[in-house]
């Protein structure tokens, strides 16, 4: 008994024990008071600007494309286009930007198949 009480009063001085104790007495605050310190339209505005979202989805097909045509072993991961379609900024930016979003997704894989069958590369297809 007397080995494990040892073993107990280490186990609640080890870093992890300590860090749970921080965070557990850590000040926390609620989504409400994290609303009220964001600019919300600051937010919207990037957020919804054409050019970053279309240089954005532009630079993750062309990624999608690399990782194919070079048989990389890394996820080709399409949520973005499924995040922003399916959310707010929909009726914020239009139908043209989500469109043009969607459309470079499904560009992006029909070059990857293009490349593959010019190339006899049909593992890739």
């Amino acid at each position: 008994l007397k080995g494990f009480d040892s073993e107990r009063s280490d186990s609640l001085t080890s870093p992890a024990m300590l860090g749970l104790k921080q965070w557990k007495e850590a000040t926390r605050l609620s989504l409400s008071e994290i609303r009220k310190c964001v600019d919300s339209e600051a937010e919207v505005r990037y957020r919804s600007s054409v050019t970053s979202k279309t240089f954005e989805s532009k630079h993750l097909s062309e990624e999608v494309v690399e990782v194919l045509m070079n048989r990389r072993h890394e996820s080709c991961n399409f949520d973005y286009v499924f995040d922003f379609v399916s959310s707010s900024n929909y009726n914020k930016v239009g139908a043209s930007l989500c469109w043009n979003i969607v459309s470079n997704a499904l560009g992006a894989l029909d070059t990857a198949v293009s490349q593959a069958l010019t190339k006899g590369d049909f593992d890739i297809v």
